[in-house]
């Protein structure tokens, strides 16, 4: 009788072990970490640094082109290469990781909001603008956003004027052309940081046996986590005021100038996605699913890949600019807040549980 009882309890406790890890949260399965770093440096990491530069040089060429002969077509020529810019810069935000973090490479291509006060007060100065001054400058009066302050900031005629007429025009040219060719080089070298012939960061990454805060996937995830709450909370949440009792702050955004800060917004969840996804069931999502990770009665993988969807269709259904929609399509950028929302803890409860990684982004990261 003795037997019979160990026996059975030998089976309940069995039976409750693997129960336990229905939710994907109890059992340990190995899955393929290299080559998930790969697929992320190899399908977004690299291409998205090339684009980047090509379109850098893109728009150093338009920017050349508009202070030689500044015209409406030649600044029209100069906003849109801006835009492709910065688009193609999102799509590398998000992956603020080891040595990129370390050496503060993202607040040298793009540290929002600008201050466009100090810039003028540079333009009226009298510093030799040569290489050496535009590395010297501070985060927030150069890169990408001061160069949407110099292009976006008022209508057509009143920055042609400036660019012309005004008495520090040729000054405002030179800073203008100093911090297109300054954020040129800056994606150079954040492009050398990762490739082969460089210093071959994504090779080390990929292959770090690091363990602990400086596991690579633990890292990889966690940047991903800080660029959605960065969108959540200080692109989307403090511009519908949720952090001032509701008041809206359309000066908030990021994209205070250029109006694109939706499509800036999308570039970054599109870029997040690819991440997750890999080219073809070949980045977390297959983790998640080596590790039997489920949500309920669904593959935890599915959760996410459907979450991403939900959120950019929220995202899309803002037809208007972001600093218009607060007002006039209010409920549509609360859906997208809230599907961001949504999105981050499926992220930090779910994938980093499952996955047995810690999460480093703090409530206030990203505000």
């Amino acid at each position: 009788m003795r037997q019979i009882t160990l026996f059975w309890m030998f089976c309940l406790l069995f039976l409750g072990g693997a129960m336990s890890g229905c939710d994907g949260r109890g059992e340990v399965y190995d899955y393929d970490r290299v080559g998930i770093l790969e697929e992320v440096a190899q399908s977004e990491i690299l291409p998205g640094l090339a684009y980047l530069r090509f379109a850098t040089d893109s728009l150093r060429s338009s920017v050349n082109q508009f202070t030689q002969q500044p015209t409406v077509q030649t600044l029209g020529m100069a906003r849109a290469q801006w835009i492709k810019a910065n688009l193609r810069w999102k799509a590398c935000e998000i992956f603020e990781i080891g040595l990129v973090r370390d050496r503060r490479m993202q607040s040298r291509i793009s540290k929002w909001p600008t201050d466009g006060g100090l810039i003028e007060t540079e333009i009226v100065g009298a510093t030799l603008m040569d290489q050496a001054y535009f590395e010297a400058l501070g985060a927030t009066s150069r890169g990408l956003p001061a160069m949407e302050y110099l292009l976006f900031g008022g209508d057509t005629s009143a920055v042609l004027q400036r660019f012309t007429t005004d008495s520090a025009a040729a000054r405002r040219q030179d800073y203008l052309l100093g911090l297109a060719e300054n954020l040129h080089l800056k994606a150079g070298e954040l492009q050398q940081l990762w490739i082969a012939s460089g210093e071959n960061y994504a090779y080390n990454f990929a292959h770090s046996t690091a363990t602990g805060l400086e596991d690579p996937v633990g890292q990889l995830v966690n940047a991903m986590i800080s660029m959605m709450e960065e969108v959540a909370k200080t692109k989307i949440g403090k511009p519908l005021g949720k952090f001032d009792l509701g008041i809206l702050h359309p000066d908030a955004v990021e994209s205070t100038y250029a109006n694109v800060s939706k499509e800036l917004i999308r570039a970054n969840i599109v870029a997040l996605q690819a991440a997750f996804l890999g080219t073809a069931h070949t980045g977390l999502d297959m983790a998640l699913d080596d590790l039997h990770a489920n949500y309920g009665l669904i593959a935890l993988s599915a959760t996410i890949t459907q979450q991403f969807t939900t959120t950019l269709a929220a995202i899309d259904q803002v037809t208007l600019p972001l600093q218009d929609a607060l007002v006039t399509q209010h409920d549509q950028v609360e859906a997208a807040y809230q599907a961001m929302k949504d999105l981050i803890v499926l992220f930090k409860a779910d994938l980093c549980s499952a996955m047995s990684i810690t999460v480093t982004v703090t409530d206030a990261d990203g505000d």
